[in-house]
């Protein structure tokens, strides 16, 4: 994927995303070179490492999630959740 399509896919500030995407590549989850079709482009790429951390993310993610969320209490769920549902609407609005 082009850098330029996750900052679109992702809607967040360019220089937000260039900087998490620094980071990943100094850990060695992604790369980062020139497209062969338009050199002026940035081609993101998962490494093995990237690949091999990602499955197991993939794998995990759901217990993350539930133990993040069983860290509020019950006043914070309902804030949490009116949030989330606030942000979906915006969200499909955009899409």
């Amino acid at each position: 994927m082009s850098q330029d399509q996750l900052f679109k896919l992702i809607y967040l500030n360019p220089s937000n995303v260039t900087r998490r995407l620094n980071r990943l590549i100094k850990l060695g989850y992604i790369s980062k070179e020139k497209s062969a079709v338009d050199g002026r482009s940035k081609i993101i790429k998962l490494t093995k490492l990237g690949y091999q951390n990602y499955e197991k993310l993939k794998e995990r993610l759901p217990q993350i999630n539930n133990s993040i969320v069983s860290a509020l209490d019950r006043d914070q769920l309902v804030i949490f959740k009116q949030l989330m549902a606030k942000m979906e609407a915006r969200l499909d609005g955009l899409l």
